[in-house]
């Protein structure tokens, strides 16, 4: 085992992953959320001394992060059940809440960064990092992380900032340099920013910096960069600072003497290196297929509705308020439906009703849809949340039950090497997600349909069904009866009883 720029590279890239999500959505430093995990995953509590020496931090920043806990009400000083002389910190109600909200999202971000992580792979990255840092498995409920990993990546990123900040680099840019230095060659400005997990214009800004310090120098074309000498020797100098020594040495002192450890260090960094350094594609976009598209089989209609659903379940702006609202949607549904040759044709009241409030104003209908979507999707209280993590309740799969529905259908899309599209912020078990997915699938079925390969039309066909089983369906069972329940909108009930229709993926 041993400590290359490579490896540091790879711990730095998930430490940096790790506290965004933590920031974002805990509020906390990746070590006030490791001694959180640490307090949720221990019951009987953990003292000062025990706590520092499990996270491998220093006790200025234990006492400083835990204080900031006790002061949000997360944790409570107690007597040690173990030795009445000295006292531990505890979890509370609230903090064991978000302790598991914070590992959920952490799962979600590991899921997110890449389309191999498969389930096996995320089980495996798990078991690693217990291997790598704990000491023992947690003896509370199960959680993503263990405490001591959070900390020991803590506790390193913290010393590597101190390390950069001493030699006049920002993190940013000493990462840049390691991976310059792991490529030996020119290194296209894309592939960094992917990689740095930022955007273009934030990793040109590093490049400029590192280029008036002469550390790197542009490549022979206007999108590659590559590293100077100087910027060699400036990595040399930040990587053998004391800060980043001191940690280095600690954990590799502890994986020194125990062999098994050392094998799971080699095991995690060949994981990390495959899981960070893969770049997903992004899901096609709803928008692509037309409201009025032919569909030439059942499984293509069946895609144009779930395209169509997902276009209709999106917060509408004027224009598209109007369209949504029109009677031409109408006849478009019909033609779908006749397509889809459906169980049961379109409800005679539906119909009648919509038509009769399509007759209004465009301005007066569309102004009516889009405040009932305020009432129902987004006011407070949320009517109708729009999400499967409020509905979906039986038929959970074993990763679902064990880090949260929504890091669960995250997966599904990463199997597929699928991601949100950029600027959208819906989570991955958005009903418009799941509609978008679910539409991808379907069309891809549809085209092995009509090129005659039953065999792939057949797969597609049940990954549909299984997605439908254990996620859309109660997600979109739900939202269906609570519209229904708490609005009299024509055209809701419409957008209701077609997302009741193909709930299972049937139809």
């Amino acid at each position: 085992m041993t400590f290359s720029v490579e490896r540091l590279v790879l711990l730095q890239r998930l430490y940096r992953l790790l506290t965004r999500t933590a920031l974002a959505l805990g509020d906390m430093t990746l070590v006030e959320s490791a001694c959180l995990a640490l307090a949720a995953q221990r019951e009987e509590g953990a003292t000062a001394a025990e706590a520092a020496a499990i996270l491998r931090i220093e006790r200025a920043q234990l006492d400083g992060a835990v204080a900031l806990l006790e002061g949000r009400e997360q944790v409570r000083w107690e007597r040690s059940s173990r030795d009445r002389r000295t006292f531990a910190f505890r979890i509370t109600a609230k903090g064991a809440e978000a302790a598991a909200f914070l590992d959920e999202a952490l799962a979600i971000a590991l899921i997110n960064r890449s389309r191999f992580l498969t389930e096996e792979g995320f089980d495996r990255l798990v078991g690693l990092l217990h291997r790598c840092f704990a000491d023992a498995e947690p003896d509370g409920e199960a959680y993503l992380l263990p405490a001591a990993a959070l900390g020991a990546l803590g506790a390193f990123g913290a010393a590597l900032a101190q390390a950069g900040a001493q030699r006049g680099m920002p993190s940013g840019q000493v990462m840049t340099l390691a991976l310059l230095k792991r490529a030996e060659g020119p290194v296209n400005v894309a592939s960094l920013a992917a990689a740095l997990d930022l955007s273009l214009p934030a990793v040109r800004l590093q490049i400029e910096g590192l280029i008036e310090k002469g550390l790197v120098k542009p490549g022979s074309s206007p999108n590659e960069v590559l590293l100077e000498p100087s910027g060699a020797q400036r990595l040399e100098a930040v990587l053998a600072h004391e800060a980043a020594g001191r940690v280095r040495a600690a954990s590799a002192a502890s994986w020194a003497c125990d062999a098994s450890r050392a094998e799971a260090f080699d095991e995690l960094m060949s994981l990390l290196d495959y899981v960070l350094d893969g770049q997903a594609e992004e899901a096609p976009s709803v928008a692509a297929t037309p409201l009025g598209a032919t569909a030439s089989n059942r499984p293509s209609a069946l895609a144009a509705l779930y395209a169509l659903l997902a276009r209709l379940f999106s917060y509408p702006e004027r224009r598209q308020a109007e369209d949504h609202t029109s009677v031409e949607l109408l006849r478009q549904v019909r033609e779908l439906l006749e397509g889809l040759g459906p169980r049961e044709g379109l409800p005679v009241d539906v119909a009648m009703r919509f038509e009769a409030w399509a007759a209004k104003s465009p301005t007066a209908r569309g102004r009516d849809l889009r405040a009932e979507f305020t009432r129902l999707f987004y006011g407070y209280p949320r009517l109708v949340p729009l999400t499967g993590s409020r509905w979906v309740t039986q038929g959970r799969t074993e990763f679902s039950l064990a880090h949260g529905e929504r890091a669960a259908v995250g997966l599904e899309y990463r199997k597929l090497g699928l991601k949100n599209r950029p600027g959208n912020g819906d989570p991955f078990d958005a009903l418009v997600s799941e509609l978008d997915f679910l539409s991808y699938v379907t069309s891809l079925e549809a085209r092995a349909f009509e090129g005659g390969d039953a065999g792939s039309a057949r797969e597609w066909e049940l990954l549909r069904l299984d997605f439908c089983a254990h996620h859309f369906g109660e997600l979109a069972s739900g939202v269906a009866q609570a519209i229904t329940q708490h609005s009299d909108n024509a055209f809701l009930a419409l957008y209701a009883w077609l997302l009741d229709l193909v709930a299972d993926g049937v139809a």
